[in-house]
C-alpha cells in the first residue's frame, strides 16, 4: 500500500504537462484551450467592458440573498468595488471565453450575474449560445443589462430572481408515492 501511495505521488509530481495526458480528448482540451496563449480580438472587449465598470464610481444598494460579505460592511457599494471583489479576474474570463469558443454550447446557464463579467465571457465566447443568466439583486442585475447593452452583447437574457424561489424543484409532474 505504501509503494502505491509513493508511486501515486511521483505521478503527480512529474506529470505538470500536457505530454503526460494519455486522453486524445484531453489532451486536445488542454493544448488548444487551455494553453492557448494567442491574444483574440474578443480580449480587449473583455478588457473594455472590466473598465466601464472599474472606471464607475456610482454606488448601488445590493439586496445580499447570500451568506453576506466578507468585504463590504454596508449595503450601499460603489460599482468599481464590486467589479474589483466580486468579479471574476481577468484571466479566469479569458480561460472562460476559451473554453465556451472551444465547446460552443447552444445553450447556457449562469447562477449569479452580479455586474455580468463572467456573462461577458461566456457571451463573446460564442456569440450564438442562448445565454441565461439569473441574479437576485435588481440593481447589480440593473447594472449588468446596461452593460449587456452597452457592448451588444445581444445573445444574454437576463432574469431576477431568488434562487430559492428558480431552484425549487416542480412539483406538478410527481408521481404520487405509494
Amino acid at each position: 500500500m505504501l509503494f502505491q501511495i509513493k508511486s501515486y505521488l511521483q505521478f503527480l509530481w512529474k506529470s505538470k504537462n500536457e505530454h503526460a495526458v494519455h486522453s486524445p480528448f484531453v489532451f486536445t482540451l488542454i493544448t488548444k484551450c487551455f494553453y492557448d496563449r494567442k491574444p483574440k480580438a474578443d480580449y480587449r472587449v473583455l478588457k473594455k467592458y472590466r473598465n466601464s465598470l472599474l472606471e464607475n464610481s456610482n454606488t448601488i444598494e445590493i439586496k445580499d440573498f447570500g451568506a453576506g460579505s466578507k468585504v463590504f460592511k454596508s449595503n450601499t457599494r460603489p460599482i468599481s468595488k464590486i467589479a474589483k471583489t466580486a468579479g471574476i479576474s481577468r484571466k479566469r474570463a479569458e480561460l472562460l471565453f476559451r473554453i465556451t469558443a472551444y465547446f460552443q454550447p447552444s445553450t447556457i446557464l449562469e447562477i449569479g450575474t452580479s455586474v455580468g463579467l463572467a456573462t461577458s465571457a461566456l457571451a463573446l465566447g460564442n456569440p450564438k449560445a442562448k445565454i441565461t443568466t439569473l441574479e437576485g439583486c435588481k440593481e447589480t442585475a440593473r447594472i449588468a443589462q446596461e452593460q449587456f447593452a452597452k457592448f451588444g452583447l445581444t445573445n444574454v437574457n437576463s432574469v431576477v430572481t431568488e434562487f430559492s424561489t428558480t431552484s425549487k424543484p416542480s412539483t406538478t409532474n410527481r408521481k404520487p408515492s405509494t
